[in-house]
C-alpha cells in the first residue's frame, strides 16, 4: 500500500511537470475581453534581435488575433494549410481553430501571444501564394516591428513575447485597402505551417 502510495505520488509530480515543460496552455485566468483594460505591461527598452520587443498596450478599438499552437490547423482548399491563428476563443477559453482572417476596410487589427512557452509573430508574405521557407519569404528586418497598416506595403509584428503574468499585444494595425493579405510566423513558418490570410473587403 505505501508503495502504491509513492508510486502515485510520484507519477502526478511527473506529470505535472511535463504539462509545465511541454505544453502551450492558455492563462487560467483567460484573455481581457477586447474592449476592456489590459494587463500592465513590462517596461524599458527591448532587446535586440531576434529577442521580443517591448510589449504593446491593447487598443481597445482593435479586432484581436489570437496566436496559438492551440489553434488547430485548417487546410483551405485555395491556400492549404493554415496554422497558429485565430479570431476567437471558446466558452473554455480555448483558441477557436484557425481561420482566415476576414474584416472590412478602416477597421483595426491587434495580435496577442496567447501560448505560455514560446513567442510568436506575424509578418507579410508577398504574392498570391505561400512561397517556400527558403529563402526566406519575410520583408527585412522583420524581427521588430514594422509598419502600422495591413496593405501591400511590409509589415510586422516583430517578434511577441510569451505570456508571462500578462498578455503580450502587437502594435494595432489599420485596414485602408481592400485586398488579400498572406502572413506568417518568423519562426515556425516553414516546420509547422505556421501561417494565414487576412481578407479585406469593402
Amino acid at each position: 500500500m505505501k508503495a502504491n502510495r509513492l508510486w502515485f505520488g510520484f507519477a502526478a509530480g511527473l506529470w505535472l511537470t511535463l504539462s509545465a515543460v511541454t505544453g502551450c496552455a492558455h492563462p487560467f485566468t483567460g484573455l481581457p475581453g477586447p474592449i476592456s483594460t489590459p494587463s500592465p505591461v513590462p517596461t524599458g527598452s527591448p532587446g535586440p534581435s531576434p529577442s521580443p520587443g517591448a510589449c504593446a498596450t491593447q487598443d481597445p478599438n482593435a479586432s484581436i488575433i489570437f496566436m496559438s499552437a492551440n489553434a488547430a490547423p485548417t487546410v483551405d482548399p485555395k491556400f492549404g494549410p493554415i496554422f497558429g491563428y485565430t479570431n476567437g476563443i471558446d466558452s473554455s477559453q480555448q483558441p477557436l481553430p484557425t481561420t482566415i482572417i476576414t474584416v472590412a476596410t478602416g477597421v483595426h487589427l491587434q495580435f496577442v501571444n496567447y501560448d505560455f512557452n514560446q513567442t510568436h509573430s506575424a509578418a507579410s508574405i508577398a504574392g498570391i501564394s505561400f512561397p517556400p521557407p527558403s529563402p526566406n519569404p519575410f520583408p527585412s528586418g522583420a524581427a521588430q516591428p514594422i509598419g502600422a497598416a495591413i496593405s501591400s506595403s511590409p509589415w510586422s509584428t516583430g517578434l511577441i513575447q510569451a505570456v508571462t503574468s500578462f498578455y503580450c499585444f502587437s502594435q494595432s494595425f489599420t485596414t485602408p485597402a481592400v485586398g488579400t493579405y498572406l502572413f506568417g510566423d518568423l519562426q515556425t513558418y516553414g516546420i509547422t505551417n505556421t501561417r494565414d490570410i487576412i481578407i479585406v473587403h469593402p
